[in-house]
């Protein structure tokens, strides 16, 4: 199984063989026969690829194609403790994504962060004040055209103890 964002370029090449075919219901790859191939993920699929080597054996295998939420990721972990280590929620990724939203709740529900603009600048503090230690939740929605293209949710811990 390949784990992926939507729309990433996979290339393969496969060793030791002489010519490789390369099937999948919704991908057109750019040549039948050669070792190596790439393509654009734009949805899950299996890519069947039958291989022959020097000697004329033929070989079967399947790769699973998945898509994960996109090439954005998040820590699990901050600590805006001031020692300028790990101060700030950074999504790696997000400056890629113009149209953006993301909403922060603590673990009663309630929302401490909420935008349409983030800068990877929240450091666990709601009008100033800082938020208690603990599990806080995110739901991120971004995209290139579309600010739901991808969703990347998850959870941070947020520890202040040096």
């Amino acid at each position: 199984t390949l784990r992926v964002g939507r729309g990433s370029n996979i290339d393969f090449t496969v060793d030791n063989a002489e010519s490789a075919n390369w099937m999948a219901e919704d991908i057109d790859f750019e040549c039948q026969g050669c070792v190596s191939n790439s393509f654009a993920a734009e949805s899950e699929t299996e890519v069947l690829v039958e291989l022959t080597d020097e000697n004329g054996c033929i070989y079967n295998f399947t790769i699973f194609i998945e898509l994960s939420a996109g090439p954005v990721t998040a820590p699990n972990m901050i600590t805006p403790n001031g020692d300028r280590f790990n101060e700030f929620l950074v999504f790696d990724g997000l400056e890629e994504f113009p149209e953006h939203q993301l909403v922060v709740i603590n673990r009663w529900g309630d929302i401490v962060l909420e935008t349409n603009d983030y800068k990877n600048d929240w450091n666990a503090q709601l009008d100033g004040q800082d938020l208690p230690d603990g599990v806080y939740y995110y739901i991120l929605q971004y995209g290139k055209d579309a600010p739901n293209e991808f969703v990347l949710d998850g959870d941070v811990l947020v520890i202040r103890t040096r």
